[in-house]
């Protein structure tokens, strides 16, 4: 009856929105979680969308950076809304195919309620392929963002994380594509060439 009632009080917009959040194949939802923490660093933060299917989603440099076209790949996690899950009555946020990241820092990021968390790949590879978002310390050692409470340590969390990874120009992450990619992608180029 609650939930009939809440879709009742919606626009068809607002529904078609959250049903594309919820099932658009993660690409909307990902999107959106990028476009927000754009807006969360873009004062001190350059920040350049990678190819679509490379190892990493996002590079980003300081602005003030000595080095304009070298960058770090950061991996994109994102949930449209924190649900409870079987048994459990909290609702949580829920993270997909985590563990295939050794170098690249991974940013989690739930869109509702706006929380965000920083994770060493490296420290997820002999984890399972979902991440749960728990009371255990190294989740909520991890949680750098939360609209509600009012926690914002972006800029300090990015600064020390990132010390650990090197930088590399977009094109070394553009080119990070498994074999299939990399050969449609080479393929593609052939033919714009021999096309002109």
């Amino acid at each position: 009856e609650r939930k009939q009632k809440e879709k009742e009080s919606k626009t068809i917009q607002q529904r078609r929105e959250e049903g594309l959040l919820r099932s658009g194949h993660n690409n909307e939802c990902e999107s959106k979680a990028i476009r927000k923490l754009k807006e969360l660093l873009e004062n001190n933060w350059n920040i350049k969308l990678i190819r679509d299917g490379a190892h990493n989603d996002i590079g980003i440099q300081r602005k003030n950076s000595c080095t304009n076209n070298l960058y770090y790949g950061i991996q994109i996690k994102s949930c449209s809304k924190q649900v409870a899950y079987d048994t459990h009555k909290t609702p949580t946020a829920q993270f997909s195919q985590i563990n295939h990241y050794p170098n690249s820092l991974l940013i989690c990021i739930c869109l509702q309620p706006l929380k965000i968390w920083f994770f060493h790949g490296k420290d997820l590879l002999k984890h399972g392929p979902t991440l749960v978002e728990s009371q255990k310390p190294y989740f909520k050692n991890a949680l750098c963002y939360d609209e509600k409470k009012s926690i914002n340590n972006l800029e300090a969390f990015l600064t020390s994380y990132l010390e650990k990874y090197e930088t590399q120009t977009l094109d070394y992450y553009n080119l990070q594509l498994d074999t299939l990619k990399f050969l449609e992608d080479y393929a593609n180029r052939l033919y714009k060439a021999h096309k002109n």
